[in-house]
């Protein structure tokens, strides 16, 4: 997975660099989550990862709030995701953050 401040693509197969990018070379095979929002926010993509290293779940900071979910890695191919049960959690909007930070 690669992300910006406004979209995450995902990378499947290949068993190097040069192979995993080589069937994304016809931009046709490239897909992507588009979340929207600022592209000159911040962003981020962080990954849990089991203790044998494999990663299981991910959270990518945008300006719309953390999308987040699980990932399962099988036999999927090109323009097959790995994610699944993804949401977004959007931030509270100021008058509910206000509301959290009253007495």
């Amino acid at each position: 997975m690669v992300s910006t401040a406004t979209r995450y693509y995902e990378f499947v197969g290949g068993h190097s660099f040069e192979s995993l990018f080589a069937q994304y070379k016809d931009a046709s095979q490239l897909g992507c989550m588009d979340i929207g929002g600022s592209p000159s926010a911040a962003s981020g993509l962080d990954f849990y990862r089991r203790p044998n290293g494999k990663a299981a779940a991910f959270a990518w900071l945008t300006s719309a709030g953390v999308y987040v979910g699980s990932l399962l890695f099988a036999s999927q191919g090109a323009r097959d995701s790995v994610v699944y049960d993804p949401e977004l959690i959007p931030f509270p909007t100021s008058a509910a953050a206000r509301a959290l930070r009253s007495p």
